[in-house]
């Protein structure tokens, strides 16, 4: 049920399948999201609509200026853990990132892209 665009779609099976294989249960918890969701969700996380993504808490980008709109970014999730931070999925990602030229963005574990946006 995940929409992924096609630039990352080969990586984002393989992180899945090697991830797995290595014990670990990752899970896609947002890819594609729709300009409205994407209101919703700058709505309920950032205080006023104006202010930069980074003011948001969660870091929230404007509709259309999230690399979600468009498929290229992910939400991973780790069954079992309400944190990703603190999950086994987390570390194995960060350690093998690299490989699939993936990059978190900064204050967000679980948010990952081509670019760390």
């Amino acid at each position: 049920g995940n929409k992924l665009n096609k630039l990352i779609y080969l990586q984002t099976k393989s992180i899945l399948k090697d991830s797995r294989a290595a014990g670990n249960k990752m899970q896609l918890n947002s890819t594609f999201r729709s300009c409205s969701e994407q209101t919703y969700l700058r709505s309920i996380n950032c205080p006023a609509s104006s202010l930069p993504a980074e003011s948001c808490s969660p870091p929230t980008e404007k509709p259309g200026e999230s690399l979600h709109n468009y498929g290229m970014a992910i939400d991973f999730g780790c069954d079992g853990y309400a944190i990703f931070s603190t999950s086994p999925c987390y570390t194995w990602l960060k350690d093998n990132a690299n490989k699939y030229k993936f990059v978190q963005r900064d204050k967000e574990p679980w948010h990952w892209s081509l670019t760390g946006k």
